[in-house]
Parts: structure tokens; C-alpha cells; sequence
């Protein structure tokens, strides 16, 4: 697409004081719970679906917005998934996963490992996926969305997807054409935190698929606050940025890697980071303690 304004950070280390203070705290998760009643439902198995799984816990959150938790269980082992689990619910939701793995390799061609798509703020603690051919993640933000849409990506894991290890998409023409210049998009913005969380080698098997990868049309704005992650071997960019319309790009990046990225192909080169901006918007970025280096598919300094 014609990119009007970028910033692009690539094959270089950066390194500021910065006052610890800027990272957001958080306290540790709560205890396991029994499912009934709403609030919040337990996941005791690591089958597909049926009573206890994630699959049945997150269905339940569709139907009932009382529903604001999911715990797993710390001891369950990997969940394969033979299907998405779609989260449409409207209400925000937490899902603590305690180091479980959603595990996508029994996933058809293309498909995602989890999906939300109801409008609702999600946040992600202790979760790892892992193997889907397509994301690892999507969040598609409804078109008649309104106000910020919050992501919070706490101490998870993406690696090993086909596509973009998370994307969060509010271009209306993207889904249908990934090439599209439309600018139209909900009027929500999309505001992303990203904590102590790693994204090792997505976007291997197709152009342009990045390990973090947050599209914004019409008249919303990014945030992304990205502290403590590392951004490693991802096909294309470690992490994208595509704001179009009127709104902002704005961005932290407090001690994070972003390394050997931009592996897949020479025909379009990528870089650690890539923030894009067209229309009437502003890019403002700030870089604390962050090193990008080795990036693949251009030369690096």
C-alpha cells in the first residue's frame, strides 16, 4: 500500500534511560473456581470440548455475560484443537492459562487457533499457542464498533503459526484482501499491552505475515505498549503497525528484542518493527532498552 508516513526500526540496537516505573503492574492470578453461577467458570481437562473444557467454558461466556473469567487449571497438558475456539461475546473477558498450550496443528488450512470477534475486551495471561496454519490469534474488531477495544497479552507464548502468530484487525477490506489500500475501518480504537510475552517463528509459510501484526481503519487509533517481549525469527515484520484514517500510531517499546525477522522472503523487506500511517494521523513512538538486530531480508547495521 502507498505508506505516506513510516517508521521503520531494522538492524539496529537502541538503548535509553528509563525509569522502571513504566512497565504496568500486575497482581498475581486468582485461584481455580467451580464453573456455574457466572463470574467465573474453571477448565479442569485438556480435551477439545465437552463439560470442563476451554471450548465449553468460552461457549459459555458467548451465551452468558455475566461470564468475566476463565481459569485453567495448571495441570492439564496441551489442548489440541480440532476446530477455533471463537470468543463472540460482547463483555470483556480474561482467560488465566497458567502455562496451558492451545495446540493447532489438527486445524484446517488457514484457520486460527482462537478467535475473538464479539467487540469485547480480551485479556490473555499464561497462555501459549502454538502450530496453527493460520494465526495463532485473531481479534476482529466488529464494524460498528465504538470507543477503545483493549488486548492485554500477558506472559503468553505465540510460535510455530502458519500466519500472523496474533493479529488484531479493524480493516474492513483486509480479511477479504490482505492487499487492500481501503482506509474504512470501525470508529474504535485499538489499544494493545503487550507484557513479558514471546513470539518465536510465525508467518513461515506465506508473504508478509508478521508476529504481531495490529491493523486500524476509520476513525480510530492505535496504542501499543510493548514491554519485556521478544519478537524472534518471524517470517516478516516482528511487529506491524498499519493505522489508516485519521487517527494516531502511537507505541512504546520498554526491554524487548525484536531479532532475526524478516526471514521468509527478499520480495518484500521487513524489518523488527513496522509502524505505517496514512491519512491525516501522527506516528509518536518512544524506544526504551530495546535491541533490533539481524533482521533478515534486508541488509543490517
Amino acid at each position: 500500500m502507498p505508506r505516506l508516513r513510516a517508521l521503520v526500526l531494522a538492524g539496529a540496537v537502541l538503548a535509553t534511560a528509563c525509569s522502571d516505573g513504566a512497565e504496568s503492574p500486575t497482581g498475581p492470578a486468582g485461584p481455580d473456581v467451580s464453573s456455574g453461577g457466572g463470574g467465573s467458570l474453571a477448565v479442569a481437562t485438556n480435551a477439545d470440548d465437552g463439560p470442563g473444557s476451554l471450548r465449553h467454558a468460552v461457549d459459555e461466556a458467548n451465551g452468558d455475560p455475566s461470564v468475566t473469567s476463565i481459569q485453567i487449571r495448571r495441570v492439564i497438558g496441551p489442548i489440541r484443537l480440532r476446530m477455533p475456539i471463537t470468543y463472540s461475546g460482547a463483555q470483556a473477558l480474561t482467560i488465566v492459562g497458567r502455562d496451558a498450550e492451545l495446540v493447532g496443528t489438527q486445524l484446517a488450512a488457514a484457520e486460527a487457533a482462537l478467535v475473538a470477534d464479539g467487540g469485547g475486551n480480551l485479556t490473555l495471561r499464561a497462555l501459549g499457542v502454538r502450530g496453527a496454519p493460520g494465526n495463532g490469534i485473531t481479534i476482529a474488531v466488529p464494524d460498528a464498533a465504538e470507543g477503545t477495544i483493549s488486548i492485554v497479552l500477558e506472559d503468553v507464548t505465540i510460535r510455530g503459526n502458519g500466519l500472523h502468530g496474533v493479529l488484531v484487525n479493524d480493516q474492513a477490506e483486509y480479511f477479504a484482501d490482505p492487499s487492500s489500500e481501503s482506509a474504512e475501518g470501525s470508529d474504535a480504537s485499538v489499544k494493545i499491552d503487550v507484557r513479558r510475552s514471546r513470539f518465536y517463528r510465525n508467518g513461515l509459510t506465506a508473504l508478509d505475515y508478521d508476529g504481531l501484526r495490529i491493523n486500524e481503519g476509520g476513525s480510530g487509533r492505535i496504542l501499543a505498549l510493548i514491554t519485556g517481549s521478544e519478537f524472534l525469527a518471524n517470517g516478516a515484520d516482528g511487529v506491524e503497525l498499519d493505522e489508516r484514517g485519521s487517527g494516531d500510531a502511537e507505541f512504546l517499546l520498554l526491554r524487548s528484542r525484536l531479532e532475526r525477522n524478516g526471514s521468509f522472503s527478499t520480495e518484500d523487506l521487513d524489518d523488527g518493527i513496522d509502524v505505517d500511517e496514512s491519512g491525516d494521523g501522527d506516528i509518536v513512538g518512544r524506544f526504551f532498552h530495546v535491541k533490533a538486530n539481524d533482521t533478515r531480508s534486508r541488509a543490517s547495521t
